[in-house]
């Protein structure tokens, strides 16, 4: 049974997204870390602390969220026109009808 290359060359490319991804995260975790550290022994309330490192751990998480929901949804995408491919492969639809419904 033959594969693919397209799709595995497109596999390949969403893994190294998905590392990149988590290596990324796992760098904004070290870096809010060491700004926890800092502020602790900077600042002498709690409130300042909070103050100080909230916009940054707001931003990590913001930028982590959009960058996997941004994989999850094009996979979804990508799950769906390909069943719709499919159905329509399996239909009595005109190729125009099927490229109606993709686009």
């Amino acid at each position: 049974m033959a594969t693919n290359p397209t799709s595995s060359t497109q596999a390949d490319s969403d893994d190294e997204k998905v590392k990149l991804g988590f290596w990324v995260v796992i760098i904004g975790m070290v870096i809010a870390g060491l700004i926890l550290a800092v502020a602790m022994f900077r600042y002498s309330t709690a409130q300042d602390v909070a103050t100080s490192i909230g916009p940054l751990t707001t931003l990590i998480g913001t930028l982590a969220g959009a960058f996997f929901g941004q994989q999850i949804g094009s996979a979804g995408k990508d799950k769906a026109q390909k069943t719709a491919i499919k159905l329509a492969a399996s239909s009595k639809l005109t190729p125009q009808e099927i490229k109606a419904l993709l686009d």
